[in-house]
């Protein structure tokens, strides 16, 4: 099953998606590509535990440079969760 979506990020503004993990040993991928500069990038795993819930920092926040080629990367969720 495969959900692809596209979505645009207007200059100096913020968009967060996030994607429920229903399955353990589930991979989520991304490609994304700027016009022109650089983006803010992070992916967070939240997932219920006994105190709550359990955020784990995956890819702490970066500014990358993607105007000359893409930037792709994937994540495999060990557990059910939220990626974000």
């Amino acid at each position: 099953d495969s959900d692809v979506g596209r979505l645009t990020v207007m200059p100096f503004s913020k968009e967060e998606v996030t994607f429920v993990v229903k399955e353990g040993d589930s991979y989520l991928e991304w490609e994304f590509q700027t016009e022109s500069r650089d983006i803010d990038f992070s992916l967070l795993f939240k997932r219920e535990s006994k105190e709550g819930f359990e955020t784990i920092e995956v890819i702490p926040k970066q500014r990358i440079d993607t105007s000359c080629e893409p930037e792709k990367g994937r994540f495999k969720c060990e557990k059910v969760g939220n990626c974000e």
